[in-house]
């Protein structure tokens, strides 16, 4: 795969953004395989039971969230022992691929010397989280 993309004058920081978007990617998929194994095999609980899902599948997520108590955002983390919470992590680390790309970028924009670059790369990281953090939105009531 090297040789080909040499020979396409492909510039390194491509492949390392590519390459980081490959393995994040399956790792990601591994992680969101595992967790709906678990979950799905009842090994997991849920705080949903997964009997009980198709209940919810045509709700909008805001009724959802205030039907099954489930936790918002980033409190998923703290559930982790629940099957639905874990199967929502492996959906964010799905989601973050593009930051993982982002921040190989940053490192390589460095090492080159790019500084303007680099720094572009890492305002969209700051961006990227500052956005999926829920920081600047309003909250919705309970």
């Amino acid at each position: 795969m090297k040789e080909t993309l040499e020979r396409r004058n492909v510039e390194p920081e491509q492949i390392v953004y590519a390459r980081t978007l490959e393995w994040a990617t399956k790792i990601s998929i591994a992680v969101l395989v595992l967790t709906g194994s678990l979950y799905f095999s009842g090994i997991l609980p849920g705080r949903v039971p997964v009997n009980r899902m198709s209940d919810f599948w045509g709700m909008k997520a805001r009724e959802y969230l205030l039907t099954t108590q489930s936790p918002r955002g980033w409190a998923v983390l703290y559930f982790m022992d629940r099957g639905d919470c874990a199967v929502t992590f492996g959906i964010m680390c799905l989601a973050l691929v593009t930051v993982a790309g982002f921040i190989g970028l940053t490192f390589s924009f460095f090492r080159k010397g790019d500084k303007v670059y680099a720094l572009m790369a890492a305002l969209q990281v700051i961006v990227i989280l500052l956005a999926a953090s829920g920081l600047l939105t309003g909250h919705y009531p309970n």
